[in-house]
């Protein structure tokens, strides 16, 4: 054993087990090798529980991002479908999700390099009839509200119902 703190030069005496000056553990030099190992192995311990808990961090929000918009999805179909007047004639399909950069009430796409939003995205969709896109557009969705194009949707489609009308009558003039 030595006979000083190795820290603040102490006299030590050899009952001792930390010094009574700076209250550094004494250690016996035949045992210092098993103490290093010890502590080496308690470091890793710590490292990889820390690493664990990072992990499953990380692992929870990109769950939770997954969940929300396969969620979001399924709802703004649901939604769109109800705008339809023959909703199994229609099918709706996501084009693009855009994480948005700033709410708005009526968005216009027009933010979305330059400020980060949490938990708003735009879906752009397209509406497909007889495997014909009739409509293209985008819906803004955060966890407060959700604002689809019911507007711009319902007047395209009745747009739509004229020229069919139109047609039909076209069609039927000429038989």
């Amino acid at each position: 054993m030595n006979n000083f703190c190795t820290r603040c030069g102490t006299k030590l005496e050899s009952h001792m087990l930390t010094c009574p000056n700076c209250n550094l553990a004494i250690v016996d030099d035949s045992e210092a090798p098993e103490i290093v190992e010890k502590r080496k192995e308690q470091n890793k311990k710590v490292r990889n529980t820390i690493f664990k808990i990072l992990l499953i961090i990380i692992i929870a929000y990109f769950s939770i991002n997954f969940i929300r918009n396969t969620y979001n999805i399924l709802d703004l179909k649901s939604n769109i479908k109800n705008l339809l007047p023959n909703q199994n004639n229609y099918k709706i399909k996501i084009t693009n999700i855009t994480h948005c950069k700033e709410c708005t009430s009526s968005c216009d796409g027009s933010c979305f390099n330059y400020k980060m939003i949490p938990n708003c995205y735009i879906y752009s969709f397209e509406i497909i009839f007889d495997n014909k896109v009739i409509i293209s557009t985008s819906a803004e969705y955060t966890l407060s509200k959700k604002t689809l194009p019911n507007t711009e949707i319902t007047e395209k489609l009745k747009e739509l119902e004229q020229k069919n009308q139109d047609s039909q009558r076209n069609n039927n003039e000429n038989n």
